[in-house]
């Protein structure tokens, strides 16, 4: 008879622990999915800065026109375009990231859903723990009237805390 409980008990348990596991691991995701938007939206306007200055050393502005004269466009194109490159592959990067999470944070949402009925599986455990004490306490008397005397000490250190922290009991510290 117990062992058909304790047996449900366990694999409750186990059960809920696999549950919050996968909880932490969605609000983990949801963070690092935040994180990666922002990257992707900073190296985004960085790559963009970067397009600007290769397009205006290529267009005929004052500082094309400038760079040309000394002989440093060449130079100064090259360092640029460089430039544009290590951004582009760091936006790159980052969007990869974000899809890599955001696949994540999706596979870990669909083993939420799938496992939805143990979002609640403490309650379930106390509902069915409570099942089993009380089986244990009918049939036996002693721990019955032990089970009672805990209540009781419980209720009255209860009160007595209410009443030390109301202020109600002095003098029992020095």
């Amino acid at each position: 008879m117990y062992k058909e409980i304790n047996e449900q008990l366990a694999v409750l348990k186990e059960k809920g622990r696999i549950y919050e596991k996968w909880t932490k691991r969605l609000e983990k995701l949801q963070t690092e999915e935040t994180e990666w938007e922002t990257k992707v939206i900073r190296r985004q306007m960085h790559l963009q800065k970067e397009q600007k200055d290769v397009d205006r050393l290529n267009s005929m502005t004052l500082s094309a026109f400038f760079y040309q004269l000394i002989g440093k466009k060449t130079e100064r194109l090259e360092k640029e375009e460089l430039e544009l490159m290590e951004s582009k592959a760091a936006y790159d990067t980052a969007c990869r990231m974000l899809q890599d999470v955001q696949e994540q944070r999706i596979h870990v949402e669909q083993e939420l859903e799938g496992g939805r009925q143990y979002q609640y599986w403490q309650s379930d455990y106390n509902a069915l723990w409570g099942k089993k004490e009380g089986r244990l306490l009918d049939q036996d008397a002693e721990l019955q009237h032990m089970a009672e005397n805990r209540e009781h000490l419980a209720s009255e250190l209860q009160e007595l805390d209410e009443a030390f922290r109301e202020g109600g009991i002095s003098g029992l510290c020095p």
